[in-house]
């Protein structure tokens, strides 16, 4: 009679724990790992050593089959990786199933068959080849602690002697410590009295930047004057200066600023003082110039303004013919800044000689003429039909230009026509300046610079 399976389960001798499949795929150990069980209620699978299996399967009589009437406990298998596992789903017929059990067993007693004789030589070479290796191991053990002896030795030797050297330098340190004291204390009193003096310094700072005609403020001023390309606007006051140059940042702001400063009233002022001033040989263009503003031409009176600058400019050289423009008042500025202790009065040539500079930038007409600037007049490109500038706030930029050209020339007119550019490295000899060099070569004759003392 064929036994039908109720329970799947067994007992482990040595741990006592007694496991049940309930599943095909349902594997079980016991406490101790010495066995397992596994198949359910379809087959009976057991895992170890059988002879640690106590078994407590249950089964119901049913119809006979010659191939399962072995008892169950002579087929437990040893092998802890079965070869072959097939578990049995529901939609299988029950007399399917039944039919793969012999298979089945036959398979896996195989397997134990296989892994049994192949673990056995292996474990025994495993251990030859450990018992080659142990001598050599120990061996080289025995060597690279005899070596490294002295090298230990060694490191120990040399903390020692580091600690040593390093007693008598902390001595050493110690009464440098004690000499420097009073030195310290020294400065320490020296460095209050500094603290003290920039204390008084800062407050002095702080009273000449509230100042407008101070020359702090007036340094600023010239330094945003020459970033805007400006002069000293016509007729500004040291407090709208101030206020002007806190307020704005740029040149275009700046430009934008001096549109409302010059109001009809302002430039009407500006062209009477300047018809006044200005030599009677450039009286005509400036009326026409001034004529041409008013009726928004503006580029006719760029042109003619400027070629009233390059005259003017003309006659503070030696060589009429020189059409050397840059650094031209850096003569006069240096000799300024060596007899006089005034330091404003060298202030408003410098700011003219950077919009000089502006003024007559270098263009190069082998390229498209493209000017960065918010004002776009400039000499070179304008006298040469190249580039004009058709805008009003270029006019009076140069307009003012113009006015404060006059005022230099009438200050200093013992230097008109005194200006040399340097032509060649023989004629430096006869320079009085330092800003003689290869980017500025403007200088004045000594013996007119002596004249001038006497």
């Amino acid at each position: 009679m064929e036994n039908k399976i109720i329970s799947n389960k067994a007992q482990c001798k040595k741990c006592k724990d007694i496991i049940e499949s309930k599943d095909t795929n349902d594997l079980k150990r016991c406490a101790c790992g010495s066995i397992a069980v596994d198949g359910g209620l379809e087959y009976i699978k057991r895992m170890g050593n059988p002879d640690d299996v106590i078994e407590l399967s249950e089964y119901e009589k049913e119809k006979s089959n010659h191939l399962l009437s072995s008892p169950l406990n002579s087929n437990v298998i040893k092998n802890d990786f079965p070869i072959v596992k097939i578990p049995s789903p529901l939609s299988i017929s029950n007399s399917f199933s039944k039919n793969l059990l012999p298979a089945i067993k036959i398979n896996n007693y195989f397997s134990d068959l296989i892994n049994t004789n192949l673990s056995s030589p292996l474990q025994k070479f495993s251990e030859t080849i450990l018992e080659s290796i142990k001598p050599s191991y120990f061996d080289f053990n025995h060597r690279l602690v005899e070596t490294m002896k002295p090298i230990i030795s060694m490191q120990n030797e040399l903390i020692s002697n580091i600690v040593k050297q390093m007693n008598p330098m902390q001595e050493i340190a110690k009464k440098l410590s004690e000499a420097l004291k009073p030195i310290t204390s020294q400065v320490i009193d020296s460095l209050l009295k500094m603290t003290s003096y920039f204390d008084e310094l800062s407050k002095s700072l702080e009273k000449a930047r509230e100042n407008p005609d101070s020359l702090l403020n007036w340094i600023e001023y010239s330094e945003k004057l020459s970033e805007y390309i400006w002069t000293i606007p016509y007729d500004i006051s040291s407090d709208e200066l101030k206020s002007l140059t806190t307020i704005v940042n740029s040149e275009k702001e700046f430009d934008k600023y001096m549109l409302k400063y010059f109001d009809k009233a302002k430039l009407e002022k500006l062209f009477n003082e300047l018809l006044f001033k200005i030599p009677y040989r450039h009286k005509t263009i400036l009326k026409q110039t001034k004529n041409s503003f008013y009726q928004k031409d503006y580029a006719l009176a760029n042109t003619g303004i400027l070629s009233v600058i390059d005259e003017l400019c003309s006659q503070f050289l030696s060589d009429k013919g020189c059409l050397k423009r840059k650094d031209i008042f850096l003569p006069i500025v240096e000799i300024i800044d060596n007899k006089s202790d005034d330091n404003f009065e060298v202030i408003p040539i410098l700011v003219l000689n950077d919009n000089i500079n502006v003024i007559y930038e270098t263009v190069d007409f082998n390229k498209r003429i493209k000017i960065k600037t918010n004002k776009k007049v400039r000499r070179n490109s304008s006298q040469h039909g190249k580039y004009f500038s058709n805008r009003k706030i270029d006019t009076i930029m140069l307009l003012n230009t113009v006015y404060y050209l006059l005022i230099v020339m009438d200050t200093y007119k013992q230097y008109v026509g005194k200006i040399i550019y340097v032509k060649n490295s023989a004629e430096l000899s006869f320079a009085n300046t330092t800003y003689s060099n290869e980017i500025k070569r403007f200088y004045i004759r000594k013996k007119y610079v002596r004249k001038n003392r006497k």
